[in-house]
């Protein structure tokens, strides 16, 4: 079970390309927050609902993120739900750790 982010939040985009688009892309689908230890992405870029995210969050004791009526799921706990995107789950993970350091922990916002 993830914790709670102890940190503010840091919010970003990340573009991704075309050929890694779903037929059912959002423009809100490209944020990610974290606290610099973890991180939150859309349940959505991996075939999963928001709500489904939520119910299967609220069950597990999971952490999420609630932005514009958009749910957002630690990798930590995705990585358990889809093993087998484990490894572009922790690649957006390392990324977005790496924007967060260098932000020094700053709460920022680059979304609309």
């Amino acid at each position: 079970m993830s914790k709670q982010p102890q940190n503010k939040l840091l919010e970003f985009s990340m573009n991704i390309p075309e050929e890694g688009r779903t037929k059912n892309f959002r423009k809100f689908m490209e944020t990610i927050f974290t606290d610099g230890e973890q991180v939150f992405v859309s349940p959505r870029l991996f075939g999963l609902g928001d709500m489904v995210a939520f119910m299967a969050c609220s069950v597990d004791a999971e952490p999420i993120v609630n932005r514009k009526n958009h749910v957002y799921v630690s990798t930590e706990w995705l990585v358990k739900e889809r093993p087998e995107d484990k490894q572009i789950i922790l690649k957006i993970e390392e990324s977005a750790k790496n924007s967060y350091e260098k932000q020094n922990g700053q709460t920022i916002t680059t979304t609309d």
